[in-house]
């Protein structure tokens, strides 16, 4: 585990503002995992891979504000998956986990993929460019979007779903020491890092992820 915190100072300042300064603070609908051989606690990042070569991009995880606020439907025999109380349109690669009242051919507490869709209905697969599950039943309410990540304790929490990168395709990303978690695709600000486990080093052919449990945020203080 990375020392302690593992929350940079961008986001240490956003939160001190909207708790106690009276300065708003908006999460975005969607957070940014990307991986590194270096991050600061001021937010800098250092042997990142090449966005948008060699497979690696940063992977997209739906960030809902609460487990009621993002319902999701279906229709049966339909690979199109409703989306009401979302805030933008989800990038592909976008992982989502459902509770509730999950349509038949989907499972509660599992990651899926967007495949595409806009910020009304997407598709859904079991793995990036994957294909699009069909929902086999019809579900008009009582499903919503959950968190990738479990519930806090102990000062820190972890992904409560498996996450997967896409393939590295053509060159070798190198040994990645750490995870962070970002407000944006490219750049943007960074939230969270920590130190990265198990197999570090990333070689052509191999496909990135981690398992349940495995990104550690935390403890902070």
């Amino acid at each position: 585990m990375a020392s302690a915190p593992s929350m940079t100072t961008y986001l240490a300042n956003a939160i001190l503002g909207e708790l106690l300064g009276a300065v708003p603070f908006t999460k975005p609908a969607v957070l940014y995992i990307g991986i590194a051989t270096s991050v600061s606690a001021g937010g800098t990042v250092t042997g990142e891979p090449t966005i948008g070569s060699y497979g690696y991009y940063r992977v997209p995880i739906a960030n809902p504000v609460s487990s009621t606020s993002v319902a999701v439907t279906s229709t049966n025999n339909s690979t199109s998956i409703g989306i009401t109380g979302g805030t933008t349109t989800y990038p592909v690669g976008t992982v989502m986990v459902l509770s509730g009242t999950v349509p038949s051919g989907f499972s509660a507490s599992t990651p899926y993929y967007v495949t595409g869709g806009s910020s009304s209905t997407v598709t859904l697969a079991a793995s990036p460019g994957g294909a699009a599950i069909t929902a086999t039943s019809t579900v008009s309410s009582g499903c919503y979007l959950a968190s990738v990540f479990g519930t806090a304790a102990s000062a820190q929490i972890a992904n409560g779903v498996a996450l997967s990168y896409g393939q590295d395709t053509s060159t070798n990303w190198g040994t990645i020491s750490m995870f962070f978690i970002a407000d944006a695709a490219t750049g943007g600000n960074v939230w969270f890092y920590n130190t990265a486990t198990g197999n570090t080093t990333i070689v052509t052919g191999n496909t990135p992820y981690y398992a349940s449990g495995g990104l550690i945020i935390g403890p902070m203080a």
